[in-house]
């Protein structure tokens, strides 16, 4: 008899927790190509939610009996609503088919707050060698004067005695002596076929400045 009332004792509170809990189930996709929705949220009043799986299955454990409002939403899809009725201890089953929608950004506006000037007459950092500095640098290479610089680096890459170095400002000319342009007397001397310059035709003792 013991053993009976034991069991009797479990069944009924097995039957009890059925009635009280249920489910609702359901799927999220798309409306035109039915295609699911992971990751798709699931809200029931105010802080209670969950997500879809790969397949874009949810579920929600429910406790209480009565009317239920489930909200879907997804990035880029038009959220959608609907109020169900639900019943303790009977499955629901609820399915969404959310719309795209285009993604749109608050616009931005640019609004200019500088006059247009010439670029000759913009201010720009100018770095020089007068005469005695030119005289003080024990070289005889007019491209190694340019390595007193800021700013200006020098790379031989056919040995220190080749005509064919390369005068680079800051690094930006990536070897390649055509990105820099070079002046004497406002005439360039960069050669048209490539750019580079023969050093040695450029007599240090008449350089004035630089």
């Amino acid at each position: 008899m013991k053993t009976i009332g034991k069991l009797a004792m479990i069944l009924v509170v097995l039957t009890f927790f059925n009635e009280v809990y249920g489910q609702i189930t359901g799927r999220i996709t798309d409306n035109n190509s039915g295609e699911p929705l992971s990751g798709a949220v699931v809200m029931w009043g105010a802080q209670e939610g969950t997500t879809t799986n790969s397949e874009g299955l949810f579920r929600i454990e429910a406790s209480a009996s009565g009317l239920l409002t489930l909200t879907a939403s997804y990035l880029g899809y038009e959220s959608a609503s609907k109020k169900v009725t639900f019943k303790s201890g009977k499955p629901l089953q609820v399915n969404f088919a959310l719309e795209a929608k285009a993604l749109v950004a608050e616009p931005v506006v640019i609004t200019a707050t500088r006059t247009e000037n010439r670029l000759t007459d913009v201010p720009a950092r100018i770095n020089t060698l007068n005469p005695i500095q030119i005289s003080n640098i024990p070289t005889s290479s007019s491209d190694e004067l340019l390595a007193y610089i800021p700013g200006v680096q020098i790379s031989r890459s056919f040995g220190v005695l080749s005509p064919k170095s390369t005068v680079s400002m800051r690094g930006l000319s990536g070897k390649e002596q055509s990105r820099t342009l070079v002046l004497f007397d406002g005439i360039p001397i960069n050669k048209t076929d490539g750019g580079s310059v023969n050093w040695n035709l450029l007599n240090t003792d008449q350089i004035e400045q630089i």
